[in-house]
Order: structure tokens, then sequence, then C-alpha cells
């Protein structure tokens, strides 16, 4: 991976993270939906990990 691809996975990490972060901070409004966005967001993103299997 050359710097500008590393660079762009980073960004997109830190964005995953955010974004898990706010499902979970959903929870207090919606247990079960703050913690299943939670989940699809994770599991989108080792699905592109994986190289989109």
């Amino acid at each position: 991976m050359n710097f500008a691809g590393g660079a762009a996975a980073l960004i997109f990490t830190v964005a995953v993270k955010q974004n898990i972060s706010d499902a979970i901070s959903g929870c207090y409004q919606d247990e079960m939906a703050g913690l299943d966005a939670a989940v699809n967001i994770a599991s989108e993103f080792a699905a592109k990990l994986r190289g989109g299997r």
C-alpha cells in the first residue's frame, strides 16, 4: 500500500470508528437500534477489509 492508500485507509478507519461511536451513543435512546447499527457498521467495515466479499 502506498502512502496515499494508507492515508485513505486511515481516514476511512477514523470515520468508521466515529460512526460506531455515534451508533453506540444512540443506545441511550433505543438500545437495540444503537447496537444493531454499530454491528452493521463494523460488519461493513470488515467486509471492505476482506475485499468486499
